[in-house]
């Protein structure tokens, strides 16, 4: 009998600060791994017993994580309204009171935003 994890429907989200706000990543179309590997080290000497090898365990090396993402900068990956948000006409730098829940890429919309609009870039200086 298969052992397997039917694996439709998974979300994958991305922790944006470090108290565990998450924000989910859209479009993903597979992931695949962790796969992961043991180092074996080798502490063969001359004296070891009937002139065998001898090994120990190493490092345990946790593996990558592969996903392939239809990137969509429109997609709404995550929302929300803010209202301390700060515009001009003369640049396109919006000013807000926290920058805790931006992603970059995150659609941007709101009066005298032109259409496609998203976050490049997050300065929390």
């Amino acid at each position: 009998m298969a052992s397997g994890i039917l694996g439709k429907g998974t979300v994958l989200s991305s922790a944006t600060t470090e108290f565990g706000t998450y924000v989910s990543l859209a479009n993903v179309g597979s992931i695949s791994g962790p796969s992961t590997s043991g180092e074996t080290i080798d502490t063969t000497h001359h004296k070891s017993p009937a002139g065998t090898r001898e090994t120990i365990g190493g490092l345990i090396d946790p593996g990558e994580l592969t996903l392939s993402v239809n990137y969509d900068p429109g997609a709404d990956v995550a929302s929300f309204t803010d209202t301390s948000c700060d515009v001009t006409d003369t640049s396109t730098t919006v000013g807000m009171d926290s920058t805790a829940e931006l992603v970059k890429g995150m659609a941007v919309s709101g009066t005298g935003i032109p259409a496609g609009a998203y976050v490049a870039s997050i300065d929390t200086g």
